[in-house]
């Protein structure tokens, strides 16, 4: 069953158009990945200060849709690529089903 974390559009996170700004997206992701690893069993407050972690080293984000003030976004997260000290995780985000952004997130643990 795949991975799904749901985060709800804030009133400021909209722009001018009156949707989700860009850079709100990486924020989102950052977020789904953090609850992605809570979900396998390593809590990111624990597992990120002591144990393990790592950064973002490549990012390619698509627009896809609109997502609005108050919407719900659900991201679904899926492990894309497992290398010796990088990895890559796909994200792909919709509201009642249709496809707002999607993204390939390349991280390097440290």
């Amino acid at each position: 069953m795949p991975f799904v974390h749901s985060v709800r559009v804030r009133y400021g996170e909209a722009d001018m158009q009156g949707v989700v700004f860009n850079s709100h997206w990486l924020s989102y992701f950052d977020d789904a990945i953090s609850q992605y690893f809570a979900a396998l069993g390593y809590p990111p407050k624990v597992t990120f200060a002591n144990e393990l972690d790592f950064m973002l080293v490549k990012a390619m984000l698509e627009w896809k849709g609109p997502a609005t003030f108050d919407d719900r976004i659900d991201i679904e997260v899926r492990p894309q690529r497992l290398g010796r000290s990088s990895f890559e995780m796909t994200y792909e985000a919709t509201v009642d089903g249709a496809a707002v952004c999607a993204a390939v997130i390349t991280y390097v643990l440290i």
